[in-house]
């Protein structure tokens, strides 16, 4: 499986979301992505206006989509686990 980094996830991903969920706080978003750490305080930042939760789904959902098109390149194809 590939890393998020590899799949392209990371500063983008993050600016993306704060452009689509609070337009406001992106030039602020791209000022912490100038030095290292920038995760944890762009977390901060979305804790402090009350979007974690969706900076959170916003990013498990990027995650799959970008493992699915990783997936389809790699011709590999996802299955539904068998029952018991």
């Amino acid at each position: 499986m590939p890393a998020k980094k590899e799949l392209g996830l990371g500063r983008d991903e993050a600016l993306a979301f704060t452009e689509q969920h609070a337009p406001q706080l992106l030039s602020r978003a791209e000022y912490i992505f100038n030095a290292a750490g920038a995760f944890d305080r762009f977390k901060l930042l979305v804790r402090e206006h009350g979007l974690l939760n969706a900076w959170y789904a916003y990013q498990d959902e990027r995650l799959w989509q970008a493992l699915e098109e990783w997936a389809e390149m790699n011709d590999l194809h996802f299955t539904e686990p068998k029952a018991k």
